[in-house]
């Protein structure tokens, strides 16, 4: 990582502050040129309700980054208190604020020393692993959306443990994924109030399961 480390008695807060935007632009400008802030990817304007102060916001992998230099930014005061992020963010809202206050903790464990560089740095890192997980959800989320189910109650047995391990080793010879749900506080199926085998699975096993049950597993009445 590049880290901006200048001698605090050689240079002023505002040299200091000049050469952390400069060392941003270099790293991030060039890449997202063509749809940047303004005609750059980092801007740096007289704050409206800080006198002295800077509003700056860099271009992240399509997030922007918003933060406040006060005045004396770096010497004494943080970055940590005006961390924010807009923009395009691909993850949830728990990712986003976990990035914030990782971001934060970046500027208030730097107090005294600069920090924006390592922050962007960081950002861009997490950016990178919201992305990747977006997609594993979505992937998971399209799996789901493919996936059969099928629901059978169990009424009225005589033996409704054995009824249940016979239709589980059904759903299992078939590759199907079966769940036992009960009712009434019990673990026990010959205890609950009513009971439930949910299959589910891909279209041929879950179709096989429901086409094979009532001939192999169940006397059918004039009921159906």
């Amino acid at each position: 990582q590049f880290l901006l480390r200048k001698m605090a008695d050689d240079f002023t807060d505002a040299d200091r502050r000049d050469m952390e935007l400069e060392a941003v632009r270099s790293m991030f400008a060039p890449e997202y040129a063509e749809d940047a802030l303004s005609d750059s990817a980092v801007t740096a304007v007289p704050s409206s309700s800080n006198q002295g102060a800077l509003d700056v916001r860099v271009l992240v992998s399509g997030c922007v980054l918003q933060v406040t230099m006060q005045e004396d930014y770096p010497s004494t005061s943080s970055l940590s208190e005006s961390v924010a992020l807009s923009g395009t963010w691909k993850g949830n809202r728990k990712a986003r604020d976990d990035a914030i206050e990782e971001l934060r903790q970046i500027a208030q464990d730097a107090k005294g020393a600069e920090c924006l560089v390592d922050m962007c740095l960081r950002l861009q890192a997490l950016i990178e692993d919201a992305a990747e997980c977006h997609v594993a959800e979505d992937e998971v989320v399209a799996t789901v959306a493919d996936m059969w189910f099928s629901v059978i109650m169990l009424d009225h047995m005589n033996d409704r443990r054995r009824y249940v391990k016979q239709l589980q080793g059904f759903a299992g010879s078939l590759h199907a994924l079966h769940v036992l749900m009960l009712s009434g506080g019990t673990s026990r199926p010959e205890g609950a109030s009513k009971a439930f085998v949910v299959v589910v699975g891909e279209e041929p096993a879950v179709a096989s399961f429901s086409k094979e049950l009532r001939t192999q597993l169940i006397d059918v009445n004039k009921n159906g």
